[in-house]
């Protein structure tokens, strides 16, 4: 990667080779996950304790949903160290994690198309989603749920970018979300310590 620094001051261009390195200071500019939104991001409004949100939701609430991610994560795995059967479970692309989240690099965006699941298309024995944006049919299929046009495959929490988590009013699915960005691990469900950590 080449960075082009120029100083007018000097008068000249300087080339600096960056090796392995990023220009950003967001701990979690990782690329870990597909974009499956485009959302435009524009934050309104900051937690209490500095997380930036787009949308109406909660400030205190999301503050208490990181602090209650945050303490798990931190008690469950002392010194944000992985053991090799979380890491399998988990899908973990990476053996550590820190366990202090980094506040003021994550951005919390209520999807601004979310909406309830029509009563026609709740599986018998669920209740109903908040969901938004289109979700790939197979990904219900594999939960048991058959995808139609009347009834689409949606998501109920992603990650987009870097650190923008996006989610629906009752922030159903922030937590998980969360512990997918923080702890690199992209299946916290199918883990049982990373799944003790979902709390809604």
């Amino acid at each position: 990667m080449f960075s082009i620094c120029y100083t007018s001051s000097m008068g000249r261009i300087a080339l600096a080779v960056l090796a392995l390195s990023s220009c950003s200071n967001n701990p979690y500019a990782r690329d870990l996950y597909e974009d499956v939104t485009s959302y435009r991001v524009h934050a309104t409004a900051r937690t209490p304790k500095g997380v930036a949100v787009a949308g109406a939701l909660d400030l205190v609430e999301v503050d208490r949903r990181l602090d209650a991610v945050e303490a798990c994560l931190a008690r469950t795995f002392p010194g944000g160290v992985l053991d090799q059967a979380t890491r399998s479970d988990g899908h973990c692309l990476y053996p550590s994690f820190a366990t202090r989240i980094a506040r003021s690099a994550i951005t919390v965006l209520e999807a601004p198309d979310w909406r309830w699941t029509a009563p026609e298309c709740v599986p018998a024995g669920w209740d109903a989603q908040q969901q938004f944006g289109a979700a790939p049919a197979p990904l219900c299929a594999a939960k048991g749920i058959v995808a139609t046009p009347a009834c689409p495959c949606q998501w109920r929490g992603a990650i987009q970018g870097d650190s923008d988590l996006v989610t629906t009013p009752n922030m159903h699915l922030l937590a998980g979300d969360l512990i997918r960005l923080v702890t690199s691990c992209n299946n916290p469900w199918n883990s049982q310590q990373l799944a003790g950590c979902y709390i809604p």
